[in-house]
């Protein structure tokens, strides 16, 4: 089993990253249904969904939860 080192596989990479710049409609994941109804079907979240999900769910007292 040959084993890597994480320095040395950043050894040679810029200090520094260069964030992209994409529109909030790009996808950000996909998930299949199971197709208990028929066919399996696949979704695409939006970067913009995720974040407003994770919005909400951090706000605990608009779901509940508190």
């Amino acid at each position: 089993m040959s084993y890597l080192c994480y320095e040395d596989l950043i050894a040679n990479k810029p200090g520094t990253l260069e964030w992209p710049i994409f529109p909030d409609t790009t996808a950000s994941s996909l998930c299949y249904t199971s197709g208990t109804t028929g066919n399996p079907k696949g979704v695409l979240y939006e970067h913009k969904s995720t974040i407003l999900h994770s919005y909400i769910l951090a706000m605990q007292s608009t779901t509940g939860i508190s």
